[in-house]
């Protein structure tokens, strides 16, 4: 079992930091295992905490002291548009040790409070696609990078070695398990909420890579149509101490009725008319609000097309149908 991980985030002074100190002082307080993870040691959620909270736990540091730095490699391997183009989008450095600190060896009693801010998208969507993008890099040889970067071999030096390519896929095993604390059913964001637009927005770009918007604090009064199907919380003290639906939030189907499959996730867009999606066989890309998110299809997805898709009260659905020979 992974560590629930509660990501906190929403716009620029809305209070996400002091949301999120507060939360891992109550669970501290209250004999809870817990970790705040946060990127500004001076403003963050960690310097707000009344409690001696732990940043990450040993384990979480040895796991990531044998996992290799992703922005060296991205260097090695230049820019092929195949590897590097879902990167570009995110804030990686930032991101990335915010994600490698997750301690995914914890128990399910233990509880990660992250610090994300304006930043929930880049980190929903890094923990979504890095898993692919790592086994994709441990799969590069030697021979097809002397045909992608003849310099890089004219040069020598910086092609990467058996050792290297062990730590990739080392990584792509760690990688996988962040993913699955952060967008399976143990991971969840609360939003606070600002500006109603720009709240909206993060909590579009969070749920677009597959990571359930558990609530929103802040916009009791705002309107009635925005965020669809996202709860509003008026006291985040009560919400904690209630369960968590430990369903994973993307769910295939099967449709009995043509031998086919729905696709459901949960999206909090209010008009399906701003939602883009294009599929590409292996995957499926969605994107709304300014963001975009990639999500890697199951094999029993791989053999369908998608047929058509439906938004309904904040929920997501997209009919796959198989594909027929010679079709």
């Amino acid at each position: 079992m992974a560590p629930r991980v509660l990501v906190v985030a929403g716009p620029g002074g809305a209070g996400s930091s002091t949301m999120a100190a507060g939360i891992a002082d109550h669970l501290a307080a209250a004999g809870r295992p817990v970790t705040v993870l946060d990127n500004d040691p001076y403003t963050g959620a960690r310097s707000r905490c009344a409690e001696a909270i732990p940043a990450a736990g040993p384990a979480a540091a040895l796991a990531a002291s044998k996992t290799v730095d992703l922005q060296s490699l991205l260097s090695v391997l230049g820019d092929s548009a195949e590897v590097v183009e879902p990167l570009r989008h995110t804030d990686t450095a930032a991101a990335l040790r915010l994600l490698w600190s997750i301690p995914v060896e914890a128990s399910d009693e233990h509880i990660v409070v992250v610090d994300a801010g304006s930043n929930g998208p880049d980190l929903a969507r890094l923990a979504r696609m890095l898993p692919a993008s790592l086994l994709q890099l441990s799969r590069v040889s030697s021979k097809w990078l002397r045909t992608a970067r003849p310099f890089a071999a004219a040069v020598g030096g910086k092609l990467p070695g058996p050792a290297l390519l062990g730590q990739v896929q080392a990584s792509a095993e760690r990688a996988r398990a962040i993913r699955n604390a952060v967008c399976g059913g143990s991971g969840g964001v609360l939003l606070v909420g600002g500006d109603p637009g720009k709240t909206a927005r993060i909590g579009v770009g969070v749920a677009l890579s597959g990571v359930l918007v558990r609530g929103v604090v802040g916009l009791e009064n705002g309107p009635e149509d925005l965020l669809p199907g996202v709860p509003r919380v008026a006291s985040p003290v009560d919400w904690l101490a209630s369960d968590w639906d430990t369903q994973p939030p993307v769910q295939i189907v099967a449709d009995m009725t043509d031998e086919g499959y729905q696709m459901r996730m949960p999206l909090p867009l209010s008009d399906f008319r701003e939602l883009k999606l294009r599929w590409s066989g292996h995957s499926l890309t969605l994107a709304a609000t300014g963001h975009q998110s990639v999500l890697d299809l199951p094999s029993v997805l791989q053999r369908c097309r998608p047929s058509s898709a439906s938004l309904r009260d904040g929920m997501l659905d997209v009919a796959f149908r198989p594909t027929r020979a010679g079709a």
